[in-house]
């Protein structure tokens, strides 16, 4: 077993003759490797008939070109052009691809970006709509205070003035008995009583 296993090796089927492309790690080290005549694994096929010819239509991604990518755009948003050219080696796809995948990531971050800060300036409306609503309520609230408060002064103003104009009453009936009784002092206080009770200028009644 040990010389079979040993005459595969030599012949270039062992372990030490894979494909770098075949063993772990085996993508990024095929991009390090460009150009070398190693066949391409099952996965960088897979990748390859994904990515299409170039007058193809649009190819869905796999997921780890997806991860990769979204790694990539992590480190570096807008990558140079020869940094695109890496990532398609490793990716097997065109640069033209990946600048088209990089351009629409950008856009999406910068919509969502405008939708996070549409979503900030709404909830700051509503909170000030519903601060304002507030002060209106308080307002009304006052107007209503303040309209009770004339009202009870309206009301002890007219109680006040009942209250004189029957002690005045009180006072002339008194001063028009003691007058009747031959009292001189009420008889000459008479007029000016019934005067501060009609106002100025009225006639005694």
């Amino acid at each position: 077993w040990r010389q079979k296993g040993a005459e595969e090796e030599a012949r270039g089927g062992g372990p030490a003759a894979w494909p770098a492309r075949s063993r772990p790690g085996g993508m990024a080290e095929a991009a390090l490797s460009a150009g070398s005549p190693e066949a391409p694994s099952p996965r960088e096929e897979k990748w390859a008939q994904a990515a299409g010819g170039e007058g193809e239509g649009p190819r869905r991604l796999e997921k780890e070109q997806v991860e990769f990518l979204e790694k990539e755009y992590l480190t570096c948003p807008n990558p140079s052009e020869a940094r695109r050219k890496q990532i398609g080696e490793v990716l097997q796809l065109s640069e033209r691809k990946v600048m088209i995948w990089f351009q629409n990531k950008r856009q999406r971050m910068k919509q969502k970006k405008k939708e996070a800060e549409n979503s900030m300036l709404k909830e700051q409306n509503a909170q000030l709509n519903a601060e304002l609503e507030g002060e209106r309520r308080r307002e009304q609230d006052l107007e209503a205070e303040n309209a009770r408060l004339q009202a009870l002064l309206k009301e002890k103003h007219e109680n006040t003035r009942e209250l004189r104009s029957s002690a005045a009453h009180l006072l002339i009936e008194y001063y028009a008995e003691r007058s009747r009784m031959g009292d001189p002092a009420a008889e000459a206080a008479l007029p000016e009583a019934q005067n501060a009770l009609n106002g100025p200028g009225s006639s005694p009644s």
